[in-house]
């Protein structure tokens, strides 16, 4: 099946118009493959080649009983930086031997001529240098040779991972918000129906990108259909080619041709820069794009939100790109994800005022207790005490995260003594609590350009989490390093530590780890954390090592001198 004499020929048509990939194909040392020559390829390989290379629909093919792999420009994303592109020509248990004892079953089912299908199905990848859980969509079918024998596997894939993680988002939220009110229940059992219908118009989006290979007039026909609107940019001249539909997104219908930087424009000035961007690294860095955003029609004065995705996509003559993609209007969810915010908003104002109240009267109490050295009651009336104080911090976190996905929360940034800052926070600890030790270690005068509130509230956040799973007289120790522009701020304790898969959730919202149900909270602090680090222009993550401990770290840029 694999034959190795040398070809004369420079180059293979069917290895013509892949993109980048069909240029890898065309420069790869196939003498030294265990495919051998291409001229030499069976006529069903180089049939299915020149399929897969002229699609934009991810897809993959493995040859022989070896399992050799050649894939198009759709397929590479889900390589990640590490496996391209040295998959191309290789056995593909060499490219994922993380998961081969998963997959090598199905494929070696193929090869006896039986198709295999599968939605959304689990795997932890090692493409990017770490671990990661993801999900796919993908077909594997038998491709057949001249002579009705099974050549190889042809794989249809798309990832679905960020819509099965949307989905868990949103079942978390329902379930942790009912501890609230039937009423809150009932809100939230509203935004998993908007949320349904978002995926359902993303399904059809998916369904419109399949139809790309039947022709580009099937396509236009079904993207007008399911209400999107379409637009193309050349990387060289930057013309903007666009649907009547996504002009009257933009509230621009009444021109004929409109540029980039009109569209822009009519962006809300809070996401202008951040889409602007976005758009040019996506043009010619060949980074992703799918953003989500406000626009303010020109001739209609009407608040929008829209979702934008695209692709990048190099002509064959290698001088320019295409980028094209798509726009759906997604108001109507942004809504209810307002109503939602709001409705949070306003339970947590309400409980927080008798919170208030309930807290000042049993201080009070707390006090007359402790006049009349009555031990009997100090106990019971200080347990009530601290529950108060946790409902209190549970509603706060609750305000919190419904004033940032609001766009409500403002950074008031300044020039802040960091260091101060932290000996300030972990003094007020140190006075108030007996159970465990704080030791510092932080460089003296560092300056931040940020806002105080917010980074003690993070800094208060970690030492609090760092109290809460370490035992009783263990050392929490907190340490400030300057680096190239950049402080790196650390909170380490001798805890009961963190699996390696909670770890990858751990910054999400409402996440909490599955051995801490003992513990009071929402999954919000890490969550609001991640948050303002973020805006911050930082970055945060954890180190740790179940039954060692934990060590979480955020950085912050420094104040320009």
């Amino acid at each position: 099946m694999v034959v190795t004499q040398s070809s004369s020929n420079s180059a293979y048509p069917f290895f013509i118009g892949g993109g980048e990939i069909g240029k890898l194909l065309l420069e790869h040392n196939w003498q030294d493959s265990p495919l051998g020559d291409p001229d030499y390829w069976p006529t069903q390989l180089k049939s299915m080649t020149a399929t897969i290379l002229a699609s934009p629909f991810p897809m993959h093919i493995t040859w022989g009983d070896e399992f050799l792999q050649i894939y198009n420009e759709g397929y590479r994303p889900i390589l990640g930086s590490q496996k391209h592109p040295g998959a191309i020509g290789r056995p593909i248990y060499e490219s994922y031997p993380e998961i081969w004892k998963q997959i090598g079953p199905l494929f070696h089912q193929v090869m006896k001529g039986e198709s295999v299908r599968f939605t959304d199905y689990e795997l932890t990848l090692l493409r990017n240098g770490y671990p990661e859980i993801c999900y796919f969509d993908f077909a594997y079918s038998p491709i057949i040779d001249e002579k009705g024998n099974i050549g190889g596997v042809l794989t249809n894939v798309i990832e679905t991972t960020r819509r099965k993680k949307g989905e868990t988002d949103i079942q978390k939220l329902s379930e942790d918000l009912n501890a609230i009110n039937e009423e809150l229940t009932a809100s939230n059992e509203e935004l998993i129906q908007s949320n349904e219908e978002l995926l359902e118009s993303k399904k059809q989006l998916e369904d419109t990108f399949n139809q790309l290979e039947e022709s580009d007039t099937s396509l236009r026909l079904a993207v007008e259909a399911a209400d999107f609107g379409i637009w193309h940019i050349h990387s060289v001249t930057r013309d903007f080619i666009t649907s009547q539909r996504l002009r009257d997104f933009f509230g621009l219908g009444h021109l004929e041709k409109i540029t980039i930087e009109q569209a822009l424009q009519q962006i809300r000035e809070d996401f202008r820069e951040y889409v602007s961007q976005t758009l040019e690294k996506a043009i010619y860095k060949n980074g992703e794009y799918d953003v989500t955003y406000p626009v303010i029609g020109l001739s209609d004065g009407k608040l929008r939100w829209l979702r934008a995705m695209g692709r990048l996509r190099a002509d064959p003559s290698g001088a320019f790109s295409d980028f094209t993609g798509v726009v759906m209007d997604i108001s109507e969810f942004k809504k209810d994800e307002q109503r939602k915010n709001d409705f949070i908003g306003m339970v947590s104002h309400e409980l927080k005022t008798p919170l208030t109240s309930i807290s000042a009267y049993m201080q009070y109490l707390q006090m007359q207790v402790k006049e009349k050295a009555d031990d009997r009651l100090l106990r019971p009336v200080e347990r009530s005490l601290g529950h108060v104080k946790k409902m209190t911090a549970m509603v706060n976190g609750f305000l919190d995260l419904s004033r940032f996905e609001s766009a409500q929360i403002q950074l008031n940034r300044d020039n802040i003594d960091l260091t101060l800052l932290i000996e300030e926070l972990a003094g007020d600890y140190e006075q108030h609590m007996l159970t465990h030790k704080i030791q510092l270690d932080v460089e003296p005068g560092i300056v931040v350009f940020a806002d105080g509130d917010k980074i003690a509230q993070v800094v208060n956040n970690l030492i609090g989490n760092a109290i809460k799973y370490s035992p009783l007289d263990s050392i929490i120790t907190v340490y400030a390093r300057t680096g190239q522009n950049m402080v790196e701020i650390a909170v380490k304790d001798q805890g009961i530590g963190i699996d390696k898969r909670e770890q990858l959730k751990l910054f999400e919202r409402y996440y909490r780890g599955e051995s801490h149900g003992t513990i009071s909270g929402f999954g919000l602090g890490l969550y609001l954390s991640y948050e303002i680090v973020e805006r911050h222009h930082g970055k945060i993550w954890v180190e740790s090592e179940l039954g060692k401990g934990s060590a979480f770290y955020f950085t912050l840029p420094l104040a320009s001198p």
